[in-house]
């Protein structure tokens, strides 16, 4: 049996917080991974937002998988500053673990950004 997961990026608060880096407007986008998956195929990304420190992005980004794989996902979004003339800035993750996740709830939840995060290995049997 093979599922959608539907990924809806709505809105995003209060992007810059960071000391080090000082911007008067954002170019900002999202890009989702189903992990353990990191490859360009697995890669899902929202139209770019720009002027704005609190994007509106309204956009669902889809992927479709078999059943029983998706308690061995963790979906990870991670939001980006789009430099048009150099490197684009990191600003801030999410990771969702997918084990035992219910998608009942039709209403959209708040997760809070987060530092970049070191990946670690795991290993299953």
């Amino acid at each position: 049996c093979w599922v959608c997961l539907v990924v809806w990026c709505i809105h995003f608060r209060g992007l810059i917080k960071k000391k080090s880096v000082t911007f008067f407007f954002l170019f900002s986008y999202v890009k989702v991974y189903l992990l353990p998956d990191k490859s360009k195929a697995g890669k899902r990304k929202t139209r770019v937002k720009k002027h704005t420190m609190n994007p509106i992005f309204d956009e669902v980004l889809k992927y479709s998988l078999p059943l029983e794989e998706l308690n061995s996902r963790t979906l990870w979004l991670s939001v980006w500053h789009s430099d048009m003339f150099g490197r684009n800035n990191f600003l801030g993750e999410v990771q969702l673990p997918l084990e035992n996740k219910i998608f009942d709830d039709p209403l959209p939840k708040l997760y809070p950004l987060q530092e970049r995060v070191s990946f670690i290995l795991l290993i299953y049997r």
